[in-house]
């Protein structure tokens, strides 16, 4: 179904936002703005500033720092990598401790509730009975099936997962 809202726009399936959610979206959208703003002002003055500084150099001047600037940085990283494997600091500078896993992270539960569950052949009869009573409702009386469906609809599902569960247990 396809709406008509505001100035003509259309929306298929859209979502009706109340005042607030706009009022809050917009104030977001601002914040987010402002912050953009602010962060390519300072890139343009960074930019600026650091041409001002080595607009007038030569190319080999720039070249010997370019040069430096990555030796002093390739150092930097040499040193790091060897303290890491050198162990004469008593204090590290941070450690690494296992996090916590919950006992059961990886089951669903799903297997717990089959396996609690026993249905006997009393339980399993009555199932059968009201299996066929819900039947001859569809066959019958169409607005009473529905009705039961939609008051209880996960109700076939649990019948159809209970006959299964007697069934394996038949099997075992």
């Amino acid at each position: 179904m396809i709406s008509q809202r505001k100035a003509g726009k259309m929306f298929l399936f859209g979502k009706r936002r109340n005042k607030h959610q706009e009022m809050e979206s917009t104030w977001q959208d601002k914040a987010a703005g402002v912050i953009g703003r602010a962060g390519l002002a300072m890139q343009k003055k960074f930019a600026f500033l650091m041409n001002k500084l080595v607009g007038n150099l030569s190319s080999r001047t720039l070249k010997i720092w370019l040069i430096v600037f990555c030796t002093c940085g390739g150092l930097a990283s040499l040193y790091s990598i060897a303290q890491s494997f050198t162990n004469n600091k008593p204090d590290k500078v941070f450690t690494v401790e296992q996090s916590s896993v919950p006992k059961h992270f990886n089951r669903t539960g799903d297997a717990a509730i089959t396996h609690d569950v026993i249905v006997d052949e009393k339980v399993f009869q009555a199932i059968q009975l009201f299996k066929r009573y819900v039947d001859s409702l569809r066959v019958g009386h169409d607005t009473a099936y529905t009705q039961l469906l939609t008051e209880r609809p996960g109700l076939l599902d649990s019948i159809v997962l209970l006959e299964r569960i007697y069934y394996s247990q038949k099997i075992k």
